[in-house]
């Protein structure tokens, strides 16, 4: 009967100490992991050339500087990051994202003007007839291009490589993201020139591709903080800037290079760690004999 006691008390420690023996670690960077995560970017672009296309107008400034708008004002979506992704084989994964950027062409500069516009189009700043490499001041308060949202909607494939890791089952991780990124733009512009001006004027409006490198810091197997940096081009083909004149447009190419902070959860959907906590019973019992009846 002492025996019989004792086994009845001891039964569930030894369960549980075979749970603990058959579970395996998760391991993030496996096939069958699903994974999201949001944060914030700060972005840099190169100097660029900007077309301006209207009625009566067809004009060019060559050098323009931009440069995103600061986090955190208070004013609108802030620039984001946002992204949806899987890993469908072991150490490459493939992912959906948007990067929400702000761009805005920066005050008392002095670009190049090559184009023509009409007499009468512009009688703000002026300008009138012809122009070749002529030297133009802008003045945001009188001629005015920013990018609201400038939204890169991408598909990314990434090689993924654990290169730390702590703990038994992986507690925490360090964790190495290289990847390519390409997608499509969608602009939300705000546009103030020859007396006409128009806010968050969307469209779909052209493509951009980019390199990726960053550093996820994966805790508890289920959480991540990932810092990043990508480089990349855009190449605006038509910009929408007036809602009442659809043939008001812009054209813009330029690189640019984004660092971002982002934090998300790890999902082991199809993990390749059996059921990770079922205990290991350690009998199974024979086939039923076949009745010879």
């Amino acid at each position: 009967m002492r025996a019989l006691f004792c086994a009845i008390l001891l039964f569930p420690l030894v369960l549980n100490a075979q749970a603990h023996k058959s579970r395996k670690s998760k391991i993030s960077t496996k096939s069958g992991t699903l994974f999201l995560s949001y944060g914030l970017n700060s972005s840099f672009f190169s100097k660029s050339k900007i077309d301006f296309i209207g009625t009566g107008y067809d004009f060019t400034l060559t050098g323009v500087k931009g440069k995103d708008q600061p986090i955190f004002r208070g004013e609108g979506l802030e620039q984001f990051n946002a992204r949806l992704g899987y890993t469908f084989t072991d150490a490459f994964a493939i992912s959906v994202g948007i990067d929400h950027m702000k761009y805005g062409i920066s005050d008392g500069q002095t670009v190049l003007l090559n184009g023509k516009l009409n007499g009468g189009v512009d009688p703000v700043t002026g300008l009138s007839g012809s122009y070749f490499n002529e030297a133009f001041t802008i003045d945001t308060a009188k001629f005015n291009y920013a990018y609201q949202g400038l939204n890169f909607i991408n598909l990314k494939i990434s090689r993924l490589d654990r290169i730390f890791w702590v703990g038994k089952y992986n507690d925490f991780t360090l964790t190495s993201d290289f990847g390519c990124l390409a997608g499509l733009l969608a602009s939300s512009v705000n546009y103030n020139f020859a007396g006409n001006s128009d806010f968050k004027t969307s469209s779909l409006s052209g493509v951009g591709i980019a390199a990726y490198a960053g550093l996820r810091f994966e805790f508890l197997r289920h959480f991540f903080i990932q810092t990043g940096f990508s480089v990349g081009y855009m190449r605006q083909l038509n910009v929408r800037v007036l809602e009442s004149n659809p043939n008001a447009y812009n054209r813009q190419s330029m690189a640019y290079g984004q660092m971002e902070t982002t934090f998300g959860c790890l999902f082991y959907i199809r993990p390749k760690n059996d059921c990770n906590s079922c205990p290991s019973w350690g009998y199974s019992f024979p086939p039923a004999r076949k009745s010879i009846l």
